[in-house]
């Protein structure tokens, strides 16, 4: 009978315990979700407080030019990095799709 009621304890302690830990872990990802729309909002913001208006003459000015390859240089890193990363999803992805294939017998 006691062993029973200390098998028992132990049970409703550890499912106390994973009850705990899954709430935490789904308040985390959560906090992180919204984390990510408030900064999707602030680029938002930024973007719309500096509206692109093409020049009448239709000609970029040299200062303007500097400052768009001075941001293009700035973002290159960050541009060959998930461009590199989504190129390796996409050969996971068609892997995936041949091997399926290869299992069902597709012509």
């Amino acid at each position: 009978m006691v062993r029973r009621r200390n098998i028992a304890l132990g049970c409703a302690g550890a499912a106390v315990t994973i009850g705990i830990v899954v709430v935490a872990v789904l308040g985390w990802q959560l906090n992180l979700h919204i984390r990510s729309l408030r900064e999707d909002t602030d680029v938002r913001a930024r973007v719309a407080a500096w509206p692109f208006a093409p020049p009448v003459s239709g000609v970029v000015s040299q200062d303007r030019l500097r400052v768009f390859l001075e941001v293009c240089r700035r973002t290159e890193p960050v541009e060959r990095k998930y461009r590199k990363a989504h190129a390796e999803k996409k050969i996971r992805e068609d892997l995936d799709d041949y091997r399926r294939a290869i299992r069902e017998g597709s012509p």
